[in-house]
């Protein structure tokens, strides 16, 4: 009798976890979308259960049931749907940050076990019962279910239009709600688009290892010797760093450079939430509207290249994707290219591959300052892994300051995870801040002209009482603030000022320009002082009067959102 009950009711629970994901997202029954995503998701639930009778039908639909959490996790802690940019993010993490991730969610990664247990029962026990369900009732309910459609279309229609929001016709909005919005369409779409995308990005990166900048000179003649440094940073906020009025000391070395070669700039933004989107726009100085081009053209370090620099580029983190992925395709231009061994070390009671700390990239930093290839003038990325998640990994233990273990108290003194999560993330700027100090000194010590140039790839969520989700991390939708201002950083060696005091002053006079990491390309080639032709103003922070970068996001749902993004709720010392 039990187990006949248990599996009666195994097709309920499969109901219920199809239609969870959209009832997660049930944040107004006034909203036009609800009207539309229920009724249809409703319909399709349906018609799925009529085909319910035939056993390859049912081991798909448990298969999809199993997708469940991954739909629940992003529209509760961050959200949005399902979209190819989180869906591409998936694929290009690797193990190591997976388990990280699982960490930062032990509540959620438990239930998720359970539940996917339970599916994994549903799916045995299922596979060759009879069909619960009747014709007649499932066509009757998705028939009911399918009239409520047009009413959903006439509340979206009169509906105020979101800020951002760019007019559609019906049947496009129709279209978008149901393939980006409603588990688990957006799913399969989403797949698909990313499928669909393969061939289009196999032939962009063939047309970017052809591609060659027109009309590219360097302006100065000098044979000797020089340096120039681009440190990419990871989730890296700007209202963290005491450079830009942070409470915490979390920059004491960078703060004792500032008027001594070093420029803050305190008005940049990211043009996307996501690495994957925002470091080929930064680094090939493309607007989010022209992402197509920023796959098919070469970024900043195959300008240099092509200038004649000898170029390097060292990371901390981990290859993905290959010369075909949107950062490994980068870091191919590169005439030299290190992606830095990472070995296991101790982490929370596992012996686990937390990859490499960014400090390691100090090593490999000097052997390309000390080689010798005929090439006197170098370009050397670096690639951090900066403040990605999770924080506390990001640090050596020795390093830690505000989450040292004398610092968290005990008892009634002892930190909430939030607070706990907060120090850990302000010990990796602080950490960041030592990296990048370490970084400047070596070129301090050269005797021949070098400048650096630091930016943040995106910025980060963390723990703000107005966001209605878990509040930290990146890649939400619509993106917040946070997520998108990043600290962007200038250095020149006394040589280079001496050399070109034009630039230095330049750079002062913008240091609180609002702009965009679309600034990023032109300002380094200005550094470089390499000119080439341009199809639009010069962008750079070391003009005297920089075109503004476009300040669009790229949305991770693909969309473009325009300028004028919420005001931040939210001040730096929230918490």
């Amino acid at each position: 009798m039990l187990k006949r009950k248990i599996n009666d009711g195994l097709p309920l629970l499969l109901i219920a976890a199809l239609l969870s994901p959209s009832l997660a997202t049930l944040t107004s029954w006034s909203s036009p979308s609800t009207w539309i995503r229920l009724p249809a998701e409703c319909s399709l639930l349906c018609l799925a259960l009529y085909a319910y009778r035939w056993r390859f039908c049912r081991a798909f639909f448990w298969l999809v049931a199993a997708l469940v959490p991954l739909g629940l996790f992003c529209r509760v802690f961050y959200g949005s749907s399902i979209t190819t940019g989180v869906l591409t993010s998936i694929e290009l993490t690797s193990s190591r940050e997976a388990w990280e991730m699982v960490r930062g969610y032990p509540s959620f990664a438990c239930l998720a076990a359970i539940y996917l247990t339970a599916v994994g029962f549903g799916a045995v026990n299922t596979y060759s019962l009879p069909n619960p369900f009747t014709n007649r009732r499932l066509l009757r309910a998705a028939l009911s279910c399918s009239l409520i459609v047009p009413c959903g279309a006439v509340m979206w229609l009169r509906a105020t239009p979101p800020a951002n929001y760019r007019p559609m016709t019906l049947a496009k909005n129709l279209k978008y709600i149901l393939l980006n919005e409603s588990f688990p369409l957006d799913m399969a779409y989403s797949e698909y688009a990313i499928f669909r995308g393969q061939r289009a990005l196999r032939e962009a990166v063939g047309r970017r290892a052809s591609f060659a900048f027109p009309e590219v000179k360097r302006l100065t003649s000098d044979t000797g010797p020089e340096v120039y440094v681009l440190i990419i940073g990871e989730s890296s906020r700007r209202e963290s760093w005491s450079l830009f009025g942070y409470g915490r000391k979390t920059n004491p070395q960078l703060a004792s450079l500032v008027g001594k070669g070093l420029i803050p700039f305190s008005g940049i933004r990211s043009n996307a939430n996501l690495t994957i989107y925002s470091l080929p726009l930064a680094l090939t100085g493309n607007a989010p509207a022209e992402s197509r081009r920023a796959s098919e053209e070469k970024s900043i370090v195959g300008l240099a290249k092509q200038a004649g620099f000898d170029t390097y580029w060292i990371s901390a983190q981990e290859m993905f994707g290959g010369a075909a992925g949107p950062v490994g395709s980068i870091a191919e231009e590169a005439s030299h290219v290190q992606f830095l061994d990472v070995s296991p070390r101790k982490g929370r009671g596992f012996e686990i591959d937390n990859g490499a700390y960014d400090e390691q990239v100090l090593r490999p930093f000097k052997e390309a300052l000390a080689q010798e290839t005929g090439n006197t003038k170098k370009v050397i990325v670096i690639h951090t892994m900066g403040s990605h998640y999770e924080y506390l990994s990001r640090v050596p233990a020795e390093r830690r300051v505000f989450n040292s273990v004398g610092s968290r108290g005990t008892g009634t003194e002892a930190k909430s995870p939030a607070g706990e999560k907060l120090d850990a993330y302000d010990d990796s700027i602080l950490y960041t801040d030592y990296v990048i100090k370490n970084v400047i000194d070596i070129l301090a010590g050269l005797r021949y002209p070098s400048a650096m140039l630091y930016f943040s790839d995106h910025g980060e969520r963390m723990y703000c009482e107005a966001y209605p989700h878990e509040s930290f991390g990146h890649g939400f939708l619509p993106p917040s603030e946070d997520e998108l201002d990043v600290p962007v950083l200038l250095w020149f060696s006394k040589s280079y000022e001496r050399r070109y005091p034009p630039l230095a002053e330049a750079a002062r006079a913008n240091a609180h320009l609002k702009t965009s990491l679309g600034s990023v390309f032109d300002t380094f080639a200005d550094l470089m002082r390499v000119d080439l032709r341009r199809t639009r103003r010069n962008q750079s922070l070391l003009s005297q009067s920089p075109g503004p970068a476009s300040l669009d996001v790229f949305g991770v749902d693909g969309t473009v959102l325009v300028k004028g993004l919420p005001q931040r709720v939210c001040g730096p010392d929230h918490l």
